[in-house]
């Protein structure tokens, strides 16, 4: 039996029962937007009541030579990560990958306890076919990540959870915390060469 980072283990989470049905935007789940996006090649627009705040912005950078964001991180809007990362690209797999991240970032808007959402992972990179998206879960400082939570909180920071439901490698943070700066110096290593450094993105919720 294993124990996350909130001392929860997965026989005694809080909504240990809760279904995948959890995960839900605009009537629509994880497996039903990914089968619209492979049958349409497009990105599905979906009808969401409460899309997430974002901040203002400047655009984000091009990327380097490699096919890396500058280092650094960016902040950004959802329309822009869409613009830049989103789009069918010869093959539907961005596509699937925003909407997740869509439906992941009305969660975390709807939590009530996450400040921002720093994005990284191959999905902003040059790649044509991203493999993944990863992400450092900015909590808010005064947020008591000891009390129970409940079931929708947890599902957003529990890793083994948001790995079954979307796909993405999740590390959770507190705001105002040294903690915050070491996982972003660590999203913005280059694998396999170790005195790059890479930018990653940022969405303030």
């Amino acid at each position: 039996m294993t124990t996350d980072r909130a001392g929860h283990t997965e026989a005694d989470a809080p909504g240990a029962t809760v279904e995948r049905e959890a995960a839900v935007m605009g009537g629509l789940g994880v497996e039903q937007l990914d089968h619209l996006v492979a049958v349409t090649g497009f990105f599905v627009q979906v009808n969401c009541a409460s899309p997430p705040v974002l901040s203002e912005s400047m655009a984000i950078p091009p990327l380097t030579v490699a096919g890396l964001l500058p280092e650094g991180v960016h902040e950004c809007t959802l329309d822009e990560i869409r613009e830049r990362f989103g789009l069918f690209q010869g093959a539907d797999r961005r596509p699937v990958l925003f909407n997740r991240l869509i439906e992941f970032l009305k969660e975390a808007r709807e939590s009530a306890m996450v400040e921002a959402v720093c994005v990284d992972g191959s999905f902003v990179t040059a790649s044509d076919v991203p493999n993944d998206i990863d992400l450092i879960l900015v909590v808010k400082e005064d947020f008591n990540l000891a009390v129970d939570l409940l079931p929708a909180q947890y599902n957003l920071i529990s890793r083994a959870r948001v790995q079954r439901r979307f796909g993405f490698d999740i590390v959770a943070v507190r705001a105002g915390n040294p903690e915050v700066d070491e996982a972003v110096s660590f999203f913005q290593q280059v694998r396999g060469r170790p005195h790059d450094r890479k930018g990653i993105l940022r969405i303030i919720i």
